[in-house]
């Protein structure tokens, strides 16, 4: 293992990316560390979800008829 990545793999993580990169891996179930479920029973759904039929479905009181999107790579 090179230098680089010793140093990379023993810096510490600031809390607030340890919070985002544990919703990933609990949102996900992707995770290899030994550490893989701890904190990760928040993010689980606690109940079923419900069914959704076509003939329920009311479509909205407003209508979005446009969409405008401009993208300014250069700035």
């Amino acid at each position: 293992m090179s230098t680089y990545y010793k140093n990379v793999a023993n810096r510490p993580f600031v809390p607030e990316k340890m919070n985002i990169l544990r919703s990933a891996i609990c949102a996900t179930g992707i995770d290899w560390s030994r550490h893989s479920t701890q904190r990760c029973e928040r993010f689980f759904m606690t109940q079923q979800p419900q069914a959704k039929y076509r003939h329920d479905y009311r479509a909205p009181d407003y209508q979005i008829t446009d969409i405008d999107l401009t993208f300014d790579l250069d700035a």
